[in-house]
């Protein structure tokens, strides 16, 4: 009888220890993003990224929904014409960098609207601290950006 416990006992902290570890928290991009874009050598600008997954989880999952935001609060604006380009082996391939772009109408400081175009490549999908790098556009302004997976927030 107690050579029984002993294993029920075992086989569930095994599950209990295996379990978690094969769960999958959703789209890649799902999360906070917070990095900035240098629109010259003085002048960088803090950005943060809110993208929100709705539809089945796990990398391989088709038949969701992406969405996001810029600079989630008070001066939020939606991202429009989102889009991500898996690469060649489809999603589950986490060696090649995603191309991902989105375009948003935020406010500049005196309160005008200015067109936001980002295009960019989302890297290191396979490590906790996933990146995404490109060319930030807003307005007239343009110049690299780098951003990277807040994981907690």
């Amino acid at each position: 009888m107690q050579r029984k416990r002993l294993r029920l006992v075992c086989l569930t902290a095994c599950l209990a220890i295996a379990i978690p570890a094969l769960a999958q928290f959703g789209h890649p991009l799902k999360g906070s993003w917070s990095g900035e874009w240098r629109e010259n050598l003085t002048a960088t600008h803090r950005i943060l990224l809110q993208f929100k997954w709705e539809g089945k989880y796990g990398i391989n999952a088709e038949g969701g929904t992406l969405t996001g935001t810029v600079n989630p609060g008070p001066d939020a604006a939606p991202m429009k014409n989102l889009k991500v380009v898996y690469p060649s082996g489809g999603v589950a391939n986490a060696d090649a960098p995603w191309q991902v772009h989105f375009e948003a109408d935020m406010k500049d400081e005196a309160g005008a609207t200015v067109h936001v175009a980002v295009d960019g490549f989302l890297e290191n999908l396979g490590a906790y601290r996933r990146f995404m790098t490109g060319t930030w556009q807003e307005g007239s302004k343009k110049g690299p950006f780098k951003v990277t997976a807040n994981y907690g927030l």
